[in-house]
């Protein structure tokens, strides 16, 4: 998931936001969704549920480029130039039945992309 604050609506539908894998990880290249966009603070938000990259269990290292130009989230841990992401098969089963059953505060689509990350100290 990508956010952008100070983005018109105009300009966020204009963008072209994709993630990148790390090399090694032999993942494609995949465009995302503007998913969402939020006249306070005009904030866009474009996302990718994991189901769709078929990503393995483990850490994962990507970034992201808006129009062709380097991007991180602030929403996933960072490490050097990449952010980073931690799937778990487990923890994704744990909150595809916790969704089936309409449980409050369940993340959209899987949830697996969004959520799996480390608490930060900063």
């Amino acid at each position: 998931m990508l956010k952008l604050k100070g983005v018109p609506q105009s300009e966020a539908q204009k963008l072209f936001v994709e993630v990148v894998f790390e090399e090694g990880s032999q993942k494609p290249t995949l465009s995302l969704d503007l998913s969402s966009w939020q006249a306070e603070g005009l904030q866009a938000i474009w996302s990718l549920a994991v189901t769709v990259v078929k990503l393995a269990a483990g850490i994962h290292f990507f970034h992201f480029r808006v129009n062709g130009a380097f991007a991180l989230s602030g929403e996933h841990i960072r490490v050097g130039r990449w952010n980073a992401l931690y799937r778990s098969d487990p923890l994704c089963r744990y909150l595809s039945v916790r969704d089936s059953r309409g449980q409050r505060g369940a993340p959209p689509g899987d949830g697996c992309w969004e959520i799996h990350r480390p608490c930060r100290s900063e």
